[in-house]
């Protein structure tokens, strides 16, 4: 893992220009980047994605998005020396990291990470324990947002206990000096003792009056219990709506998809339902009959679609894809040890040919201290010889695909 100004350094001691006197940085970086592409070409990233099911939508990018805005959405993030064995859970409002991530309002002495029967994924929840006689109490975290922009949340809850308490999960903007600006813009409040499913969208104005929204983890006993009333959180997630798998604005076309499989979160843990079947396995290659993947965008048979439930069902996808292009100096890459060599022997390879195009290149490189007895006819051998390392390297780095 090395950043992209050390890369260029590299390459620059490697082709002998040191002071970067014949390429200049920006011809370094386009070496790199070629060699990126070449690269995964030929041995490509492995990955696997879980794609959110969307109601109404048939087509899902694969890659390319930030992900969840939420730190700590499954609650699996504390300190593990707090673990209280009398409650079975973690009493998070005693550790130094108070919440990892979330922010406890209203006295949070009763706020807990517990492990729950009812978790749906990792190893706890989180959990609210508001005291006897007591109105609510929140779990809430601040996330920034940008102008014109549509978010998605989504997230399971429920109560832990009997009675008409409600648990709610909530969304509030704040301008960008943390003063109220609208209440519950997505809300959803559930009586239910086993989780729920919530989900809704925030489209932020484009004026900028709105800078921040929070999102709340509620609960509410009304002040009339007499007793200790739990309520519990997971998986709760906020993110911008072209991050969220739903549009093709920026999706990756060279990715190689080569299984989709449909799995169930309403097991603990998650587990695979069936394997879905691309198009062109079928007796026709039809978009009803299969998955279909063109320019980065996943299509789903409607016929399969109408069969799922967003709220439990999601996608869990397996290909290839490109190692990421590199842009900012302290960028890092994500290739490995050996793929960071083979970038290397390609930029050379690049390096020399230049060098063999341009006359007045080989000339002005020539003047550096070591070059200036390398003849026309020794450049062209080693252009040869780096050619035949680069054939070398490419050939033990190529990756089988496993057939869709």
């Amino acid at each position: 893992m090395t950043t992209f100004a050390a890369l260029k350094a590299q390459l620059a001691a490697l082709i002998a220009d040191p002071d970067a006197k014949t390429f200049s940085t920006t011809d370094l970086g386009y070496f790199i980047n070629a060699a990126i592409a070449e690269v995964s070409r030929i041995a490509p990233q492995r990955f696997q994605e879980d794609i959110t099911l969307v109601d109404g939508t048939l087509d899902y990018r694969v890659r390319g998005g930030t992900g969840n805005l939420v730190a700590n959405p499954s609650f699996d993030e504390g300190d593990e020396t707090m673990f209280d064995s009398a409650y079975n859970s973690l009493n998070i409002a005693t550790a130094s990291d108070l919440t990892a991530g979330w922010n406890v309002l209203n006295d949070g002495t009763r706020v807990l990470f517990s492990r729950s029967a009812f978790r749906k994924t990792g190893l706890y929840v989180g959990v609210i324990y508001v005291p006897a006689n007591t109105a609510s109490r929140t779990l809430c975290q601040y996330i920034p947002v940008n102008p014109d922009t549509t978010y998605l949340m989504s997230g399971w809850h429920w109560k832990g206990s009997a009675g008409g308490e409600s648990n709610v999960v909530r969304a509030n903007s704040y301008d960008a000096d943390l003063v109220l600006v609208g209440t519950d813009i997505i809300r959803h409040d559930t009586t239910a003792g086993t989780p729920q499913w919530m989900s809704g969208s925030y489209a932020v104005p484009a004026d900028g009056t709105v800078a921040f929204v929070r999102i709340d983890c509620v609960g509410y006993s009304a002040g009339a219990h007499s007793s200790q009333q739990a309520y519990a959180f997971e998986n709760i997630s906020f993110l911008e709506a072209s991050d969220a798998n739903l549009v093709a604005d920026n999706a990756v076309g060279d990715i190689e998809l080569r299984r989709v499989e449909v799995w169930s979160n309403d097991t603990t843990p998650v587990s695979p339902v069936f394997l879905l079947a691309p198009g062109s396995a079928e007796y026709v290659n039809y978009s009803n009959t299969g998955w279909d993947f063109w320019n980065g965008v996943l299509s789903i048979p409607y016929r399969i679609f109408t069969s799922l439930d967003p709220s439990i069902h999601f996608l869990r996808v397996w290909g290839y894809a490109p190692f990421d292009q590199l842009t900012a100096p302290t960028q890092v890459t994500d290739l490995s040890g050996g793929l960071e060599q083979a970038v290397m022997a390609y930029c050379r390879i690049e390096a020399l040919q230049r060098l063999s195009f341009e006359r007045d290149l080989f000339t002005q490189w020539q003047t550096h201290a070591g070059n200036t007895d390398v003849t026309p006819a020794a450049l062209m051998n080693a252009l040869s010889l780096a050619r035949e390392d680069w054939r070398r390297k490419s050939r033990a780095l190529m990756v089988l695909r496993e057939a869709p």
